[in-house]
């Protein structure tokens, strides 16, 4: 190997990308002489699960099942007593113990429970800590440098970046997220984690405004107008008035709750906002049950995400590359908009006539992009544009790929007719 190339190789940082793929490739190593990347996640949960899923597909760490096992198996445990919550790791063995720790639990006031603390991997050659930490810590430490990148869903990010946000724009999508903050801050997203549910659909989430279901009904518009208090689960109103509230006509109210839809079941005029993520709380089993919900139109989506700092992102080439190893995908790569397709015909065949005034899988997926306004989102035509929205974007590219994601969306796979 000759001895120029252990040197520091000074290059543009989009330009570094490519050079570590190909020494990897021919089986060399680059010692960057850099700290391992850090890396926040949940602590418990579904993206937890479905991220150590992910995490040891590629590393096929021993240690990784038997934490995730481990931190699955706590939620029994779950109790207002340390010792009781603690005994839940009783049973784990030593190689996955020191990974584990006991926490309070912010969803269930009052208890502990058992959870992800911290772990160093190595994916593919690049070291890692990868640590659990709440999500108002986890964004807030992201943008502040305290950590590489972090794990969080477009609901988290908007919650703890409402002062950053444009008063002008409405984010409805994670792709348009870059484009609308505000320049100063360097919070940003650097691309979906590709996570997966149970079923093996996209780890996304859909937003709808939600009422008993009849023949009449009011649009959002017109409730906020006459000063509707929309019910919206616990710690969800800093989100949704970042999303859409502030370019609104008239300010959403919210009343925070701890079950939006169990109101709504009990009092069908109310109105609510719900997270959708399969359809099935919103239908009942038993078509002839009272009291069931319908969706109204759509307002949002909300996926697991890779948050980061601007300049860290861009200064070192490290934490790009982790990520896309640990199957990081942009908003409109080809193999996100066929798992979008496939989430967006699962949800609608299982809400079927309860989902009203339901728009298509392009006006979701696009937004107000599909118009190819400058404000909104367009793809990437290199590494930089995605976390850095001053590159101009080409609108013949922009336009060929709106044209192939059409399609895609409007063909999605047998997948979601398997999950039924």
């Amino acid at each position: 190997m000759p001895l120029w190339l252990f040197g520091r190789i000074k290059v543009i940082s989009y330009l570094r990308i490519p050079l570590i793929r190909f020494i990897n490739h021919f089986g060399f190593s680059l010692d960057m002489n850099r700290e391992p990347i850090t890396l926040l996640i949940p602590p418990w949960g579904r993206a937890f699960t479905s991220f150590f899923d992910r995490l040891y597909a590629v590393t096929n760490d021993p240690r990784l099942p038997l934490i995730s096992e481990a931190v699955v198996g706590s939620r029994e445990f779950m109790s207002p007593y340390f010792d009781r919550a603690r005994s839940s790791l009783s049973g784990v063995p030593d190689e996955a113990r020191g990974a584990l720790g006991i926490y309070p639990d912010p969803n269930h006031s009052g208890k502990y429970r058992g959870g992800f603390s911290e772990l160093s991997v190595e994916v593919d050659g690049i070291p890692a800590f990868i640590r659990g930490a709440p999500s108002d810590e986890r964004v807030l430490a992201a943008k502040s440098q305290k950590a590489d990148a972090a794990l969080a869903g477009l609901d988290e990010v908007m919650a703890a970046a409402s002062d950053d946000m444009s008063t002008e724009t409405e984010v409805t999508q994670w792709g348009a997220f870059n484009y609308s903050v505000c320049g100063n801050s360097p919070l940003r997203i650097a691309g979906s984690a590709n996570l997966s549910t149970p079923q093996g659909f996209l780890d996304i989430v859909g937003v709808f405004l939600i009422t008993g279901k009849r023949d009449r009904y009011e649009q959002i518009d017109a409730l906020a107008r006459r000063g509707e208090h929309f019910l919206v689960k616990n710690g969800y109103e800093e989100a949704f008035r970042c999303a859409f509230g502030k370019s609104k006509p008239f300010p959403l109210q919210f009343e925070p709750v701890r079950s939006a839809d169990a109101i709504v079941r009990q009092k069908p005029g109310r109105y609510g906002l719900e997270v959708v993520q399969t359809g099935k709380t919103l239908v009942p089993r038993d078509p002839l049950a009272k009291n069931t919900l319908m969706a109204i139109g759509w307002l949002m989506n909300s996926e697991t995400l890779y948050v980061v700092n601007r300049g860290a992102y861009l200064e070192r080439v490290e934490i790009r590359c982790l990520l896309e190893k640990l199957g990081m995908l942009q908003y409109f790569d080809f193999a996100r908009v066929r798992r979008f397709a496939d989430w967006y015909a699962s949800l609608h065949r299982t809400l079927g006539d309860s989902w009203v005034e339901r728009p298509s899988p392009s006006q979701i997926f696009f937004g107000r992009a599909n118009q190819l306004t400058s404000v909104g989102l367009w793809p990437a035509l290199d590494v930089r544009d995605a976390i850095d929205p001053d590159v101009p974007f080409s609108m013949e590219h922009t336009r060929r790929v709106f044209r192939d994601c059409e399609d895609i969306l409007h063909r999605p796979s047998s997948l979601w007719k398997k999950a039924l």
